[in-house]
């Protein structure tokens, strides 16, 4: 794939007004001017008022805009808007258009978009004589926004709109290439460009020829033309130094730079870099300067228009803005650091009560679970000595008790860690139907107690990628589970499902079902099982969480009396 510079494609939202670091004031076209002129309460009087500062708004407005005062040009439209004082036609459509200008300029392009459409259809109603420079500016507003086949609508409509303002028609054929370039309609894109070209040509436009060729050469660059395209580069760079454009010549230089760099001419790549950097220089002192001389004479127009009167109030209202700014500066500050300490000391805490949890849960689990194996033990020997009955059920009870609190304490322990990152985590693929095995071999005494029936339909081909310990934690979780709501003599059924990327467990149970609304609502709380002893729903919470920790998806359907299916969708290939 070719790199080339894309530099060129925004070098003409310029086009619409002189560029501000050659000219002293915003210029109009004829047409829009004489619109102003007849629509000025001032300028209508007298013509030579257009360049002189008068106190009506509406003059103030258009005056502030030619002066390149945008600012106050932008307050005087919103006083006007806000007071709805404006009623004829022609002065709507210059005041819109205007808006429109100021807020391109300050790249406001969705609000300025919405003036300039509000000025072409208010000039449509008396048949304007400026409208194609309004559709000119709709459509390079479309262009920056990238949004191009509008643009392409708009500066179409403006061909049909006969002018005798030849530069606008050369620069909204340009841009309406630009447009047809970026959307990759290259004949149309290469049609309208080339008819630019031509008319810049026939009205000795040095610095459009300069532009056009540039674009023209991207345009059959980007096609791979190297042919055609290094020609035009070579055009733009020489009118480029010919209009005396900094601008444009730094853009000439840097799209040769690129073109030479890609043909492996070095020594040609870095000249035009080189000389590239010493423009970019130029500009920036340039446009120091230049903004150096507009604040000295903004300020000196100021102290002529103003009086001294105003201009201490002013002083005296920004001192009081300052004063209040700095006081609420200190009082957010004040605040904030306050906000800083005390998240600090509650960082302290939780990190002091998570560190305190998990030292209680880790000591407590080995003597629970040493309990745990003991009963078991002790249970197995009286079941076969067949002694009394009354103490094989307490020793049953006592077993359970001791099972339960071993599951709660591990879970505790493990959504311990899994909250402060410290529980172990490593991905890899495990056979699904071994760990369901493993899983269900520490259930077996109290599945045989209650007389379950287990049915698992697992291939034994069916892998999975998860972590393996996380992964029976869940399951055993969902097993205990299964076990606790199944009645006696109930059924139990394992399956999975796959898919070409997936795994979907499923550990449908037929007991009494619960309510799993607290489950969705990612809450703890009380549900009681088939013996009426009731969990707390921890570790289904955990069971969640270490399934989306190993990229998957848990679910539950419950339906009361009816069951349970847990779904457990896993991955089989590695992310």
């Amino acid at each position: 794939m070719k790199s080339y510079y894309k530099g060129p494609y925004i070098l003409y939202f310029s086009l619409l007004f002189i560029s501000f670091s050659t000219a002293q004031k915003q210029q109009h076209t004829e047409s829009f001017k004489k619109e102003i002129l007849e629509s000025c309460p001032v300028c209508n009087t007298d013509a030579s008022y257009f360049d002189k500062f008068n106190k009506d708004d509406f003059h103030q407005l258009h005056y502030y805009f030619s002066q390149k005062n945008i600012d106050s040009s932008y307050i005087f439209i919103t006083k006007l808007i806000s007071k709805n004082q404006i009623q004829d036609k022609k002065q709507l459509y210059i005041l819109h258009t205007i808006k429109a200008r100021i807020l391109y300029q300050k790249k406001l392009l969705n609000d300025a978009s919405i003036s300039a459409q509000k000025a072409i259809e208010i000039g449509h109603t008396f048949q304007s004589s400026s409208l194609e420079n309004q559709y000119g500016l709709l459509g390079v507003i479309y262009k920056d926004k990238e949004e191009f086949s509008k643009g392409i609508e708009v500066l179409e409509k403006s061909k049909s709109i006969s002018s005798e303002n030849q530069r606008s028609k050369r620069i909204n054929l340009h841009n309406l290439g630009l447009c047809y370039l970026h959307e990759e309609k290259y004949e149309k894109a290469q049609e309208n460009l080339l008819e630019s070209y031509r008319l810049n040509q026939q009205y000795k436009d040095t610095l459009g020829l300069a532009q056009s060729s540039l674009d023209i050469a991207n345009l059959y660059y980007q096609q791979y033309k190297d042919d055609l395209a290094i020609p035009f580069f070579e055009k733009g760079l020489a009118y480029a130094k010919r209009a005396n454009n900094l601008t444009v010549l730094q853009d000439a230089l840097l799209n040769l730079s690129v073109v030479e760099e890609n043909r492996k001419d070095v020594a040609k790549a870095l000249r035009y870099r080189k000389e590239y950097e010493k423009i970019k220089d130029s500009i920036w002192n340039r446009d120091q300067i230049w903004e150096t001389a507009q604040n000295d004479k903004k300020v000196a127009q100021q102290v002529n228009e103003e009086k001294l009167k105003a201009e201490q109030q002013e002083k005296f209202f920004y001192i009081i803005i300052a004063i209040l700014a700095t006081v609420l500066l200190a009082f957010l500050s004040y605040f904030y650091i306050r906000m800083r300490k005390q998240n600090k000391i509650i960082k302290e805490l939780n990190a002091t009560k998570n560190k305190l949890f998990s030292i209680v849960t880790h000591d407590l689990k080995t003597p629970v679970h040493t309990l745990k194996s003991k009963l078991y033990h002790i249970l197995q020997r009286k079941e076969k000595s067949a002694q009394d009955q009354k103490e094989l059920v307490t020793l049953t009870e006592g077993y359970d008790l001791a099972k339960n609190t071993a599951l709660l304490i591990d879970n505790t322990l493990h959504w311990t860690l899994q909250h402060q990152d410290k529980l172990l985590f490593h991905p890899q693929k495990l056979p699904l139907s071994s760990i369901i095995e493993q899983v269900l071999y520490d259930y077996l005494p109290i599945i045989e107690e209650h007389k379950l029936e287990i049915n698992t339909t697992i291939d034994e081909a069916t892998f999975i990628y998860a972590d393996a310990n996380s992964l029976k934690i869940v399951l055993r979780n969902v097993l205990d589970n299964a076990i606790k709501f199944s009645s006696s003599e109930g059924k139990i059924n394992i399956k999975a499902i796959e898919d070409s990327t997936t795994c979907t467990l499923q550990i449908i149970d037929h007991g009494c079902g619960f309510d799993t609304a607290f489950f969705n609502q990612n809450k703890t709380t009380s549900t009681k099982d088939r013996t009426g002893k009731t969990s707390t729903g921890l570790g289904l919470q955990l069971s969640k969480e270490l399934t989306e920790k190993n990229s998957g998806i848990f679910s539950i359907s419950s339906a009361k009396d009816k069951g349970t299916t847990v779904s457990i969708t896993l991955q089989t290939t590695m992310k």
